[in-house]
């Protein structure tokens, strides 16, 4: 599948750049979303209905199939925000001995992060240190450590600091001793992490002293938001996101190079559906495409149309309906959920995921409970177990998220 690229957009700013941990800016939220959601919101999901004068009727309407999908709304390519990976950190083969020898970037969870750093990596044969068992770190296997301790070579690079530690008096033993080897060493180092490893991290042991101020990929606004969408789109010529209830106009694929934007010219009627994806996302790139995906529904025979569009009249055709903000099925916790929940999916989103026997080393307290919790958690959509590990489900992070901060409980600063 051909796409343009979005780095040789030359008129607009980049998609993707980088800024310094503080000076993230996370996309407003609209009042009456946040106010909508609630605490207790989050726990009781609510029965949306399809409001009278529907512009397309429900029985016209059908989930696009995944071949369509994935031509409407396709896979991120995370190779994208390298560019703006090498424009911050392009000194740090070259520098000296200091604390810029040691480069930390910091992600939310599904921000992509870790995906571009380890690219970013094997484009220029860095090493990339595979974490160790969660095993190994409980037994302080010294071996793991001396295999990353040549002083020697291109920069180290460790793609997932979050899975490099426990907590546990153990694995935060472990992890001390890798940073003091890592410190000690003249080699120079890039490290990725979970933005929820980071602020626990910072807050217990002060991970970041003497090193350099951490980076991060700034959140997506809505513009850029739309952008990145319509960039996404697979298929030649335009296709237009329009809401199913009322028409309007949601954001098009027009912008891509030598698409004619007429067709969204001539709308006047605005969706305020992206910006308020960018606010419920928090900007974060991975959460918002995730959303994206689940809203789009197709008319019968927009599949059709889409493969062929072979003159112009057939092009003025490729609309494709947004399901109203309103009418989105968020994720919720269960109606039962309580403080054993949220202290698991403080665990999970600390640790970027954890084997279930991890996850009942840290939380000694839960004992027996943890199974039934995560599997509660799983038949809400909000945790699942992929390649082993336990993690946040992507659409059910802002749920838990919210969850947590409610609770008093640490949160991430993204």
């Amino acid at each position: 599948m051909n796409r343009p690229d979005s780095r040789s957009d030359t008129t607009e700013a980049p998609l993707w750049h980088m800024v310094p941990l503080a000076d993230y800016q996370r996309p407003a939220r609209p009042a009456a979303d946040a106010v909508r959601s609630g605490f207790f919101g989050l726990f009781r999901g609510e029965r949306q209905r399809t409001p009278a004068g529907q512009l397309v009727a429900e029985e016209e309407l059908r989930q696009p199939s995944v071949d369509l999908l994935n031509m409407l709304a396709g896979w991120p390519d995370w190779r994208d925000p390298i560019p703006a990976l090498e424009q911050t950190l392009s000194d740090i083969a070259s520098s000296d001995a200091g604390p810029h020898r040691i480069r930390t970037v910091v992600g939310a969870p599904y921000s992509g992060t870790r995906e571009t750093v380890r690219l970013w990596a094997e484009q220029r044969q860095w090493p990339v240190v595979a974490p160790p068992t969660p095993e190994r770190i409980l037994a302080q296997d010294e071996s793991w450590l001396d295999a990353i301790a040549g002083d020697d070579g291109p920069p180290l690079v460790i793609a997932e600091l979050e899975h490099c530690m426990l907590r546990h008096p153990f694995g935060l033993a472990f992890l001390r001793r890798l940073l003091d080897r890592l410190r000690a060493s003249p080699r120079p180092c890039l490290i990725a992490t979970n933005s929820w490893t980071w602020a626990y991290l910072t807050a217990t042991m002060g991970l970041g002293d003497g090193m350099a101020t951490p980076v991060t990929l700034q959140a997506f606004d809505a513009d850029r938001l739309a952008r990145w969408f319509g960039q996404l789109v697979g298929c030649d010529g335009p296709v237009l996101f329009r809401q199913a209830n009322d028409g309007a106009h949601v954001l098009s694929s027009a912008s891509k190079a030598g698409a004619d934007p007429a067709d969204t010219q001539r709308l006047d009627k605005r969706s305020s559906f992206v910006a308020r994806l960018a606010g419920y996302s928090r900007g974060i790139a991975g959460l918002a495409w995730g959303i994206w995906r689940q809203s789009l529904e197709a008319a019968l025979g927009e599949e059709v149309a889409l493969g062929q569009a072979e003159d112009e009249a057939a092009a003025e055709q490729r609309v494709i309906w947004v399901r109203p903000w309103s009418q989105i099925h968020h994720r919720a916790l269960p109606a039962d959920a309580d403080l054993d929940a949220l202290l698991v999916l403080h665990a999970l989103l600390i640790h970027g995921g954890l084997a279930a026997g991890a996850l009942t080393t840290v939380l000694a307290a839960l004992g027996a409970r943890a199974p039934a919790v995560l599997r509660s958690l799983a038949a809400h959509g909000i945790v699942e177990e992929h390649q082993g590990r336990w993690q946040v489900t992507p659409l059910g992070y802002p749920a838990a998220r919210e969850a947590i901060e409610s609770e008093g409980l640490m949160v991430d600063g993204l």
